[in-house]
């Protein structure tokens, strides 16, 4: 990401690609799910139904992908935390801005 500017505020609609926010949305949803699966809440029916998935505004670029920060008691108990999904690079083409992927120019 050399010629993105350092601490840029960057919004999910700034990262993306025209007409791409709703499958960048399906590829959230498929991060959601793995955590589910990784932390056994999957294994959970009421669990899934009380906390489903949602959006966020809070997205960053990180190193392993677009990092979906989500505040206490959104899609998981206040126990929990904040959650924090990444969205990884491998998921993301064809969907994120070709400069935005780390190591290209």
């Amino acid at each position: 990401m050399a010629s993105t500017p350092l601490k840029t505020r960057w919004r999910l609609s700034d990262m993306l690609l025209p007409g791409q926010e709703e499958v960048f949305w399906k590829a959230a949803q498929v991060a959601h799910n793995s955590w589910l699966i990784s932390s056994r809440l999957d294994q959970e029916p009421a669990f899934v139904k009380a906390w489903p998935f949602q959006r966020t505004p809070n997205v960053a670029l990180t190193q392993a992908g677009v990092l979906l920060k989500y505040n206490v008691s959104t899609i998981a108990p206040y126990a929990l935390g904040n959650i924090e999904l990444t969205v990884p690079y491998n998921r993301l083409s064809g969907i994120l801005k070709p400069e935005l992927f780390p190591g290209r120019n």
